[in-house]
């Protein structure tokens, strides 16, 4: 089964399983939502493409999710 992962300032960071459409906002939500130490404007999403690791940056909220992406909450500054 295809899964994605949650992982940072999110009140469940774990594995999720993937289903088509998923959005940013909805693996989010999946993950329990961010928590008050989030930055959610400097989300980023590790993608392994053909067997390389890539790092989206700049991630809005109606992204797509793919399989084994690890969806990354960084904490803010402030």
């Amino acid at each position: 089964k295809k899964v994605f992962y949650v992982t940072g300032e999110v009140k469940q960071p774990s594995s999720y399983n993937f289903e088509a459409g998923l959005t940013v906002i909805q693996a989010l939500t999946m993950a329990g939502g961010v928590n008050d130490k989030a930055a959610p404007n400097r989300i980023k999403i590790i993608r392994t493409k053909d067997g390389k690791e890539q790092l989206l940056e700049d991630v809005k909220m109606d992204q797509g999710v793919q399989p084994n992406d690890v969806i990354v909450v960084p904490e803010s500054y402030f």
